[in-house]
Parts: C-alpha cells; sequence; structure tokens
C-alpha cells in the first residue's frame, strides 16, 4: 500500500513554465545547462549535474540547478510505476545508479536536511516503486547503511525540532523501505542494518505519512515467523495499544493488522496480558467498524490459546460481546424477537465487498467462540446465550449477504467447527438432536470431539449444501426452534406460548414464559372433553379437582424449596469463610 502525502513543493518562479519533461540525449555542453522547457532533457540533465557535482549554481544566471531538476523530475514521473518498461528505461536505470552511488551516501546527512535532499529522496523513491529497480538498486554496495544511518539521523532531528524538510525527507525513507520490505529477499539485509528499529521508533510519531509507512513497512517484515521474532523483542506493543485507543481510523486498520501478526508470538501474548490489551480489545468490541472488528476478534482468538487468557476473556465479558456481534447479522427473519443486536452497519449498498466483510467477521467470530467452550464454563455461558441458534444459523448466510465466494464457505466450516466443539460436551447433545438430517448427523458425530483442522469439517459442509431444497428448509426450520428469543406464537392468562414440547393421553405441554419475567415454564394443557377424566360433568369437575390439588402439593413443595435454596446462599459466604479458616 502506498502512502502518498501532499507537500508544499518549494520551487523558483522560472521554473512555473515546465508542463511536462521526457528523456533525450545531452547535446549542449554541461558549462551552459539550459533550464528545461517541455520535451526537454531533464533526466540527463540530473544525471550531468550529479557526475560534476553541479549542487550549488547560481540561479540567476539561468542555468538549472541540481534541485530543480530534481524536482521538475518528481513533477514529471509521479504517475510512473514500470520506469524499466518505459521507452527510456536504459536513461531511468542511469539515473538510478548515479542517485544511489552519489546521493543516497552521508551525503544525505553530512549537513542540515534541505529541500535538495528530499527531492534526491524522492526521486529515489519514484524510481524504487519498480521491482526490477529495486534489485539494481540492492546491487550497489552500501546503499542499505547509508540509508539506514541517514533514517537514524533525521529521527534524532525529528523529535528535537520537526523542522519540515525533516518531515519530507522521513516521508520518502520510510516509504522506501516499506517498499523494499514489500519482497521478503530484502527482509535479512533490513534487519541486518536494524531498520526494523528505526520503524518502531517512528511509530510514536505524529505525522499520519510517516506512521503509515511505518506500519505498512512492518506489516510487510511481519509476514514470515522467523521475521517476526525480531520485531517482537522491542516491545512495540505498548505503541500499537496506544494507536488502537487514539489514532485515525487508517492507522488503527494498520495498528490491528500489526498486532494480529504479533499476536501469534507467545511474548506478544504476555505483554499483551501485562498493559490488559485484552481489556482494550473488549471494550472496542463495541466499535462499528467492519475492518477493525475484524481484526480485534481474531487478535481475541489468538489470545484465547492460552487457558488463563480463555478464564479471562469469559470473566471480562467477551462472550455475551461476540455472541452479540453474531446477533448483529443474525439472518433476516430469524433475527432475535424483541432484542437489538450488535447493529454493525453492513453499508447501503450492501456490496460484495462489504458483504464479504461481514462474513469474514462472522467466521472469526465462530473461530473464537470455539477456542473459548474448550472451557466448560465458557460452554455453559455460549448455550445459556442462545449461542447454539446463533451460530447455526450461520449456515444459511442471508440473501443480503449471500456470497459466491470462499468467505461463505469459511463461514460454514468455521460454524460447523463451533457446533462440533459444543457437541462434545454430553449435556448438550440432546440439542443437537433435531438439528441435522439423519445421515448428516452420522457424519458430524463421526468428525469426532475437538478435531480442530479446518479441513475435516470439508466433507460435511459439502453434504449439508448439496441438500434437497426441502431437506435444507426443514434444516432452517430446525434452527428457528432453537431459537431461545423467538417471537412467542400466543398467550394463555399470564403466559407466552413459544413452542409444544410435546403430547400425551390427557393433552399437550408448552414451553412457556411469565410475562414481565425471563422465566420459562412448562404448561401441560388438559382437554376437558377427555374420556379419561369421566363420562358425566360429576367425574370430570371430581378428576380436575384432584389434579388442581396435586399442582397445589407442588406449588407448595416447589415453595419450601426456593426458601431453603435463598437461605442456603445467604449462608454460603459465611460457610466458604468457615471451611477456609
Amino acid at each position: 500500500q502506498v502512502v502518498s502525502r501532499t507537500t508544499p513543493l518549494l520551487c523558483s518562479a522560472r521554473m512555473s513554465s515546465v508542463r511536462s519533461v521526457s528523456i533525450e540525449a545531452a547535446s549542449s555542453p554541461i558549462s551552459s545547462p539550459r533550464r528545461p522547457q517541455s520535451g526537454g532533457r531533464i533526466v540527463s540533465v540530473i544525471g550531468d549535474l550529479i557526475r560534476h557535482d553541479q549542487t550549488r549554481q547560481d540561479k540567476d544566471s539561468g542555468a538549472i540547478t541540481e534541485e530543480e531538476a530534481l524536482e521538475s523530475c518528481c513533477r514529471a514521473y509521479k504517475e510512473e510505476r514500470n520506469f524499466s518498461k518505459h521507452p527510456k528505461s536504459h536513461s531511468f536505470a542511469k539515473l538510478l545508479q548515479l542517485l544511489v552511488a552519489a546521493r543516497a551516501t552521508s551525503w544525505l546527512y553530512s549537513a542540515p536536511c534541505d529541500q535538495h535532499r528530499v527531492y534526491a529522496l524522492r526521486c529515489l523513491h519514484l524510481l524504487l516503486r519498480d521491482e526490477a529497480f529495486q534489485a539494481k538498486a540492492m546491487e550497489i554496495p552500501n546503499v542499505l547503511p547509508a540509508l539506514a544511518e541517514s533514517c537514524k539521523k533525521f529521527i534524532a532531528a525529528y523529535f528535537s525540532t520537526r523542522d519540515m524538510c525533516i518531515v519530507e525527507a522521513l516521508t520518502e525513507l520510510t516509504n522506501i523501505f516499506q517498499k523494499l520490505a514489500n519482497s521478503a529477499c530484502y527482509h535479512s539485509n533490513l534487519f541486518k542494518e536494524g531498520i526494523h528499529h528505526s520503524l518502531v521508533q517512528l511509530l510514536s510519531c505524529h505525522d499520519l505519512a510517516i506512521l503509515q509507512c511505518s506500519l505498512n513497512g512492518l506489516i510487510n517484515l511481519c509476514k514470515e515467523s522467523t521475521s517476526r521474532h525480531n520485531v517482537c523483542q522491542l516491545d512495540c506493543t505498548e505503541k500499537l495499544l496506544y494507536l488502537l485507543q487514539y489514532a485515525n481510523t487508517e492507522s488503527k486498520h494498520l495498528a490491528s493488522d500489526l498486532l494480529l501478526l504479533l499476536s501469534q508470538e507467545a511474548v506478544v501474548r504476555d505483554q499483551m496480558a501485562v498493559l490488559d490489551g485484552l481489556g482494550l480489545c473488549l471494550r472496542l468490541l463495541h466499535s462499528k467498524d467492519l475492518r477493525l472488528l475484524h481484526r480485534l476478534v481474531k487478535i481475541l482468538d489468538s489470545l484465547a490459546e492460552n487457558a488463563m487468557q480463555q478464564e479471562a476473556i469469559r470473566f471480562r465479558g467477551g462472550i455475551p460481546l461476540l455472541l452479540n456481534i453474531l446477533k448483529g447479522h443474525s439472518n433476516e427473519g430469524q433475527e432475535d424477537a424483541g432484542s437489538e443486536g450488535h447493529g454493525v452497519s453492513e453499508g447501503a449498498g450492501g456490496d460484495n465487498d462489504q458483504s464479504d466483510a461481514v462474513l469474514s467477521l462472522r467466521a472469526a467470530c465462530c473461530s473464537a467462540i470455539a477456542q473459548l467452550v474448550l472451557n466448560d464454563a465458557s460452554s455453559q455461558l455460549v448455550v445459556k446465550g442462545n449461542g447454539i441458534y446463533l451460530i447455526s444459523a450461520q449456515l444459511f448466510p442471508t440473501p443480503k449477504t449471500l456470497s459466491p465466494s470462499k468467505h461463505r464457505e469459511n463461514l460454514c466450516l468455521h460454524a460447523l467447527r463451533a457446533l462440533r466443539f459444543l457437541f462434545s460436551l454430553e449435556r448438550n447433545r440432546k440439542l443437537f438432536k433435531t438439528l441435522f438430517p439423519e445421515k448428516v448427523f452420522e457424519v458430524f458425530i463421526d468428525i469426532g470431539n475437538y478435531t480442530k483442522s479446518i479441513k475435516d469439517y470439508a466433507p460435511l459442509m459439502k453434504m449439508i449444501s448439496s441438500l434437497p431444497v426441502d431437506e435444507q428448509q426443514k434444516m432452517r426450520l430446525s434452527i428457528e426452534d432453537l431459537n431461545k428469543n423467538k417471537s412467542p406464537v400466543f398467550s394463555i392468562g399470564n403466559y407466552y406460548v413459544y413452542e409444544l414440547l410435546g403430547k400425551g393421553a390427557f393433552g399437550q405441554v408448552y414451553r412457556v414464559m411469565k410475562h414481565q419475567t425471563e422465566s420459562y415454564y412448562a404448561m401441560k394443557e388438559i382437554r376437558m372433553d377427555n374420556p379419561a377424566l369421566g363420562k358425566v360433568s360429576e367425574e370430570r369437575a371430581e378428576s380436575v379437582g384432584k389434579i388442581m390439588n396435586e399442582v397445589n402439593i407442588i406449588k407448595e413443595q416447589a415453595s419450601k424449596y426456593c426458601k431453603i435454596s435463598q437461605m442456603l446462599s445467604r449462608r454460603e459466604p459465611s460457610l466458604h469463610c468457615h471451611g477456609a479458616s
């Protein structure tokens, strides 16, 4: 990613006539070079000026200076990317060699930074956007040591003076390092010269262009595990957590990308525990930024590999937050009745990129939940929070977010793994009896308990996706039956009726909720015209009286049990203290 920065270019009024430049062979003597007009010889002029070391010509004499020539070159070729394929690529290659050999040296820091040095670095940065030219530059001896030393000198000056030329020079240098870090073949050289030290130092700067180039450079360096270890030793975790709190949106994205890469290392996870990085990540889960949310959930997934961190996530309310993100994106028509989910915005257009981002976020949530339910207490919390329904609903994404890409398959795989982990606990198994068709259920069981490899769930996913339409519709209805928060079907007295649990000889049993409470009950409905109650009205009245007596006895016993439970709960602290003493 190229981070561009608009900076004022200080140029002579006499250069205002320059519109565009091209490359031609020099034909006039260097002793009196003319200012290049449209179609002039700017690159050749720069080469001649550098070769003769004519860096300070008299501007009033009408001769162009190296600074002005470099500025003109930067203006003319600021949009060029493929210098090696340009018709005048040979001239550009010579210019690159001269800049690296004569200007990317101690010359950069031998005197206070000025606009001349900024233009030299900017021109070098433009040329190094071409990968072929990167290889040519790296073949020249001592180029990286000189650039690394210049960066260190400029950083020291930046934090003491904040001079504008220093800011622009550091912007160009970090852009150069970012480009080189994008190629793994240069990583060892970059680490050898301590470039990563300089980039980590610049995470504390306040200039957005420098900060974002430094973050991009470190992200490129940390994509390989061997390189990550070198960066982890520099204690950059605290700086990244600070950026997650206070930086602008793009810098937060880059900081979360880098922290996600580094969180794969145990030393960074330990640092996050000391710095309360877990607490910060949980607080930021209230964000509506899809990209940031995705990275934060992935970081939590990485932290949850540690048993103590699993406990900490559960204790600090991480599981309800993850379920709330899933709830905010649960299937249309299957949304929890009377409840509002996280409500992360999917964008007004609902385009493919936005839909894929939503699907990736859901998959990350399912992955993190699967890691957390390895803990028995966390598993119970997921079930209590309607988690089995919310995860099962991800097997059939809504039409609004339906995507033919790999993101939908990835979501289905992670949802199946989370469900299989929950099924591994025996107390949860009864909830899955009606979820899958019989043949699918057999494959679901055969996967085995706590199988982590996501590839092992691919055959099950393919089987579900290839089910006939009517079988898929039955699965959807079975998933809906798992929803604890769905709308009641009807009301009886002071109770909301949700579903039929079963039928018997005397009537039917429903799952109900009492008005203005969140407590569920089983309600039995008895048909008064059932012959088993009696043939005449007197017999039926007597049978109903016996039933009501039985109900009253059960109520009385339940009331006594509640009173005993309350007494024990009040005495529990003193009993605990007595046992401890």
